[in-house]
This record gives structure tokens, C-alpha cells and sequence, in this order.
């Protein structure tokens, strides 16, 4: 009879915790399933090495996707331990996609270098690495600084 007993409270037990995973997954699920995770690059303080942040976006049309997506890394890390990517006060100027090219407009607030932004063209090339990573439709992706083109490379 005892025996009985312990093996009802060890499966009451497995019940309860079986039953309690479900729900924080479905919770979980239900509170993510209207956004989309993406992968962001940045360049460290501390070394040269390129590091990654996790952000949540909501779901959008493509074009809208990828503009809020260039926006959102103009504000720069929320890591204090990472470089933005141009210096500060840069503006998106235009984003937009035709057929499988991104044209990408950044204010001229971008050529400006500091003690975070030393290389334009290495900050650029950190631009389309974002944009490849999380947006795989595109085959070509210019980059224009204050009208001039600085990356149009294609891959």
C-alpha cells in the first residue's frame, strides 16, 4: 500500500511538472508569435571582435522590416561595452528595395569619426553584414552617405 502511495506522489509530481512546462511554453509563444528575432552586429570596446544582440521586432511588410532594422542600429548598442555602428545623430535618409537591391540613404552625420568610429567603410561593410544575416533577399545592398555611394558590392 505504501508503495502505491509514493509512486502516486512521484507521478503527481512529473504530472505537475509536465503540466507547468506546457504553460510557460505556450505563455511563452503566445507573447512572441507577433515578433521576429534578429541578429545584431556590433563591434566590441574591448577587442576588435564583432559581437551579437538579440532584439525582437514585430512583424512587418519587408520594406518596413528592413527600414525599422537599419533604424533600430543607428541608435547603436543597448551594451555599453559595444561601438555604435556610425557616430551618433546619424539619420536613415531613405530605405528602400527594388527587386533584389537595397539602396540605403545615411545622413552625413555618418562621415563624421571619433573615438568609437575610426573607418566608414569597415562600419558600412558591419551595415551589410546585419542586413545579409537577417534578410537573406537580397543580392545587392548600396550604401549611400550623403549621396555618395560607399558600398554597393554585391555577393
Amino acid at each position: 500500500m505504501k508503495v502505491e502511495l509514493k509512486n502516486n506522489k512521484v507521478f503527481q509530481t512529473f504530472l505537475g511538472i509536465v503540466i507547468g512546462s506546457f504553460i510557460i511554453s505556450l505563455a511563452a509563444f503566445f507573447i512572441h508569435s507577433n515578433k521576429v528575432r534578429r541578429i545584431c552586429f556590433f563591434r566590441s570596446f574591448d577587442s576588435d571582435r564583432v559581437c551579437t544582440e538579440t532584439r525582437y521586432f514585430p512583424k512587418m511588410e519587408r520594406n518596413e522590416a528592413v527600414t525599422a532594422f537599419v533604424e533600430e542600429l543607428l541608435l547603436g548598442p543597448f551594451t555599453n561595452r559595444y561601438k555604435a555602428i556610425y557616430s551618433r545623430g546619424t539619420k536613415l535618409e531613405f530605405c528602400f528595395a527594388k527587386e533584389k537591391v537595397l539602396y540605403v540613404g545615411l545622413s552625413a552625420e555618418a562621415l563624421r569619426t571619433d573615438n568609437e568610429i575610426t573607418d566608414i567603410r569597415g562600419s558600412a561593410d558591419l551595415i551589410r553584414k546585419n542586413i545579409v544575416k537577417n534578410f537573406t533577399n537580397f543580392n545587392k545592398i548600396c550604401i549611400f552617405i550623403d549621396g555618395v555611394e560607399v558600398s554597393g558590392e554585391e555577393f
